[in-house]
């Protein structure tokens, strides 16, 4: 409800004494639905960046329960302005800077001064891709520059670009390179048994 409290104020300027929500039962909301098996499926795989991605999903169903299922429907406020150049360069100097701390949302939309769930929708807008997958994007390359330049083992890899653990940067890797980190390194001839 804290959430859902302070989502109504920052975007839709609503005082959060006043909210009430519709009680509904028996159902069906595609979007809740599709947000919720999304989340679940990204949180299932460990991906790294789960937690941004959560809290952007946290926002996004704050919004449509705004939407859709307070007592009176809430406008959300667009903001007016989209992010600048300097304010995307923030954020990335922010994210390489912190890359290998427990990035989230609300932080790196402080660096814009935005709400988190403007932040989100304005990120994508201006770099077409979600904070989360770009900040996923950031610790893949990380990993990818200390696997060509670094002999460390790859749990320190793993510590250094942000992963939780060996496992996760494996799984990611994986998926974004289409090879695990020991192979790359083999095929750049780069010591493979740390």
């Amino acid at each position: 409800m804290q959430l859902l409290a302070r989502t109504a104020e920052e975007v839709a300027g609503y005082d959060p004494d006043h909210l009430s929500l519709v009680t509904r039962s028996g159902f069906q909301d595609p979007l809740l639905t599709q947000i919720g098996l999304t989340l679940w499926h990204e949180l299932e795989q460990g991906a790294p960046t789960g937690k941004i991605y959560a809290q952007t999903a946290a926002q996004m169903l704050a919004v449509h329960f705004l939407r859709h299922y307070t007592t009176t429907p809430k406008a959300i406020k667009e903001p007016a302005h989209r992010l600048t150049e300097q304010q995307i360069k923030r954020v990335r100097d922010y994210i390489q800077a912190h890359l290998a701390q427990d990035l989230s949302l609300a932080v790196l939309a402080q660096q814009t001064g935005f709400s988190p769930y403007h932040f989100a929708r304005l990120f994508r807008q201006a770099t077409g891709t979600s904070p989360h997958q770009f900040v996923m994007q950031q610790q893949i390359e990380r990993a990818r520059d200390l696997l060509q330049e670094a002999d460390m083992p790859l749990a320190q890899v793993a510590l250094a670009s942000g992963f939780a653990n060996q496992s996760h940067l494996t799984q990611a890797f994986k998926r974004y390179l289409g090879q695990t980190p020991r192979v790359f390194r083999q095929q750049h001839g780069i010591r493979a048994d740390l």
